[in-house]
């Protein structure tokens, strides 16, 4: 039976504190003010005296708004949004397991999954080196947020930014970005050269 508003709201947190009791969570049910009748009338609760809470013309329970806490919540929403939609558009974009990994922690049978849902037409295998051009727009980019770049490096968001505005492939522009990690990281040469002692440009 399919109840009014309120009685849906109370079944649902009966429900929840019903598996409380269920798995010994007694901390959070004396937070939300059960005592020891209340508990052992909910174990006594059966399933179908859970569908007939539509049928409860009232409830009785009070629900109070932590504002601090909702915010911290949507903050954290949002941050989470952004993140998975930045993952989609770097998967959409052929970003390698390595990258993902990197940046995201995501382990190679997820990034296999969603790249089969997101982008199920992607090539297989390496893809084909940026022409000279190409090269050329990619360092010119990348070389001076690398030099300003702090202890962390570039982040996704900025492999993607000059993967859409030079054209590279995601890939080459990470290719780049560990290049000059490993010539300029702690334990480099920190020359930024060339075999030949030229500039180098990135790979």
């Amino acid at each position: 039976m399919i109840g009014t508003k309120e009685s849906v709201l109370f079944g649902a947190l009966l429900w929840y504190a019903t598996r409380c009791v269920a798995e010994g969570d007694y901390p959070v049910l004396r937070a939300m003010r059960f005592g020891p009748k209340e508990i052992e009338a909910l174990g006594d609760l059966r399933l179908d005296d859970l569908h007939r809470m539509g049928s409860v013309p009232a409830h009785c329970l009070a629900i109070t708004l932590d504002r601090k806490l909702f915010w911290r919540m949507m903050e954290r929403l949002v941050e989470l949004r952004a993140s998975s939609e930045l993952q989609e558009a770097l998967i959409k974009a052929d970003a390698s397991k390595e990258m993902m990994r990197h940046y995201f922690g995501l382990a190679g049978r997820e990034i296999t999954r969603r790249r089969r849902t997101l982008a199920p037409g992607l090539p297989m295998g390496r893809p084909p080196e940026p022409d000279e051009d190409t090269a050329r727009r990619l360092w010119r980019e990348l070389a001076p947020r690398l030099e300003s770049s702090g202890p962390g490096g570039l982040g996704p968001e900025t492999v993607l930014e000059i993967h859409r505005k030079t054209g590279a492939p995601v890939r080459a522009v990470w290719a780049a970005v560990q290049q000059w990690t490993e010539d300029n990281g702690p334990r480099g040469s920190g020359g930024g050269q060339s075999d030949d002692g030229g500039a180098g440009e990135g790979w």
